[in-house]
């Protein structure tokens, strides 16, 4: 292969800025380049997350028509991609088995298929289970290569027995770490002062439970009204929080930053990360803001992979809200926030040794 570049195309990226979004960007920030090329699919006509810095890197970008848009013209775009241009491999990200429709096409006409679970689990309707448990029976009979993020988002995804291969989310230590710059930035762009800042990254879904998060800020603000709520990404539950947000009062508080490139100098600023999720597989946003010395309170789901004793806690969703408030109020901020990118080394949390395997991984894959 001496000369010829590896051609990668992922799918799974999408216009809300989420874990797949953030980690598309990684990819190709560290695989672009004399080996690699990368292509990235989307659904629809809006353009996706991170569109412009990773074009600039070289990479390409490839959008057809949505599945909700017109569903039949989906699946003719879907056959006459894979039937045009062939990849090297298909790096499928999914959340669920809901949709498989890609997997399914790049498979017909040949390709390398990779899928790639980012989830611990799913709170999917009945009927979309259905389709999922369906597809998990469909999948079993092809041949692929099944990857994950977690023991638990491949078990969940592919079953307890299956054969996938757990690669753990690496934070690029090059951006993620304290530094007195970065928090003063952001605590003088939103007039924060030296108040106590709450920090929480991720897309407005369901699955990460910004409701819950919303009544635990109140009772937060009920205990010290000087705590400040920064809430970092996009997504179909925006309006509805927001709406959450002016009916308690809060408006004054809560700082809606939607989508941000200085995300690690948003955690500078933060001195608390509170993270209530429903599930996640390996939750990235979480490293990183360990990375970043935030004390962090984060839901019993979480994976104990990524909850460093020295800087984290766990609490049950079974408990109030209430209960979360009182645990954060009288957590103390991390008094040594430039040694804590050292607590995620020491665990081999960092994207270096996570693109080596990833690297071995498509090599692997081509043969």
């Amino acid at each position: 292969m001496a000369g010829k570049k590896i051609n990668i195309l992922h799918y799974g990226i999408s216009a809300h800025l989420g874990g797949i979004e953030t980690y598309s960007y990684k990819l190709a920030r560290y695989f672009e380049g004399d080996e690699y090329h990368l292509d990235f699919l989307y659904l629809g006509k809006k353009k996706p997350c991170f569109y412009e810095e990773i074009s600039a890197l070289g990479c390409g970008f490839i959008g057809i028509t949505s599945r909700r848009e017109n569903y039949f013209q989906y699946l003719k775009e879907l056959d006459e991609l894979f039937k045009k241009r062939k990849w090297d491999v298909v790096h499928l990200h999914l959340n669920s088995l809901n949709n498989i429709s890609p997997v399914m096409a790049a498979l017909k006409y040949r390709n390398k298929v990779i899928i790639h679970s980012r989830n611990g689990g799913d709170q999917l309707n009945f009927a979309k289970h259905i389709i999922h448990e369906i597809n998990f029976w469909r999948l079993s009979r092809c041949t692929l290569k099944r990857l994950a993020v977690s023991d638990l988002a491949g078990q969940w995804m592919f079953g307890k027995d299956a054969d996938f291969t757990v690669i753990n989310n690496g934070v690029d230590l090059k951006k993620f770490y304290y530094t007195e710059a970065g928090r003063n930035k952001v605590r003088n762009e939103f007039d924060l002062g030296d108040k106590p800042v709450v920090v929480h990254t991720g897309s407005f879904k369901k699955q990460k439970n910004h409701d819950f998060l919303i009544d635990i800020f109140d009772q937060l603000v009920k205990l010290n009204p000087d705590y400040r709520l920064l809430l970092v990404g996009t997504g179909e539950l925006m309006s509805e929080t927001k709406n959450k947000v002016e009916k308690l009062g809060l408006k004054e508080k809560v700082v809606f930053l939607g989508q941000r490139n200085d995300i690690p100098d948003v955690l500078c600023a933060g001195d608390y990360f509170l993270f209530p999720s429903f599930y996640e597989g390996f939750p990235n946003a979480l490293i990183e803001a360990e990375a970043c010395g935030l004390s962090c309170l984060v839901a019993d789901t979480i994976t104990d992979n990524v909850v460093f004793d020295e800087i984290c806690r766990k609490q049950s969703l079974d408990s109030s809200a209430n209960i979360w408030a009182n645990e954060l109020n009288v957590m103390q901020p991390f008094d040594r926030r430039e040694y804590a990118v050292r607590i995620v080394v020491e665990k081999r949390l960092d994207v270096e040794s996570e693109i080596k395997s990833l690297s071995h991984i498509y090599v692997e894959v081509m043969r």
